[in-house]
């Protein structure tokens, strides 16, 4: 899935999203790993990345040195200010808080 399309879809999400970007750095990955312009840095990129999905079947040698990319976990949750309002409601007796929800606000 394009950048693009995956910082969309986190945005649309309720709730917490996280999306990690990988991009080559000329300044210091390519020194270490002998590199010399950033052209062969996105060729190695293109060459060691591998989509999730196609690791299924893989052996751990096969993944060795890949740079697995894709979307890990795709949950939808509550947002926190509406799981609070659910939690406040559930401990309202007749529509009062309860003494122990009163008492978490005397302090």
């Amino acid at each position: 899935m394009p950048l693009s399309l995956s910082i969309k879809k986190g945005l649309q999400n309720k709730g917490f999203s996280f999306i990690e970007v990988i991009s080559q750095c000329p300044t210091y990955f390519g020194r270490k790993n002998r590199m010399r312009t950033p052209l062969e840095m996105m060729d190695f990129m293109k060459k060691n990345s591998i989509l999730k999905e196609k690791t299924v079947n893989m052996s751990e040698e096969e993944l060795e040195g890949k740079i697995i990319v894709g979307e890990f976990v795709d949950k939808s949750l509550p947002e926190y200010s509406e799981r609070l309002c659910e939690l406040v409601n559930e401990k309202c007796e007749n529509g009062t808080p309860s003494e122990s929800i009163k008492a978490a606000y005397k302090s």
